[in-house]
């Protein structure tokens, strides 16, 4: 499962290099979204937004949504 951000979005908009292995942050990213994501939308949202996002049904306000969780996760 996705969590709001790919590898693409890391490398491109953290100071997470191409030298580092996306693998050794990823188990974080779960973390982050669960701890700081899920308390501000509560868990039936959250669950509906990240199965959304996962699987690209996304509506423009959810996309936008997102687009301001993705800082957080990352």
């Amino acid at each position: 499962m996705i969590y709001f951000i790919t590898e693409n979005y890391l490398k491109t908009n953290t100071p997470i290099t191409a030298n580092v292995d996306v693998t050794d942050v990823t188990p974080y990213i779960k973390t982050q979204s669960d701890l700081r994501v899920q308390p501000i939308l509560g868990s039936v949202f959250y669950n509906h937004l990240l199965a959304a996002y996962n699987n690209q049904t996304l509506t423009n306000d959810e996309e936008e949504l997102v687009a301001f969780i993705q800082p957080i996760v990352s």
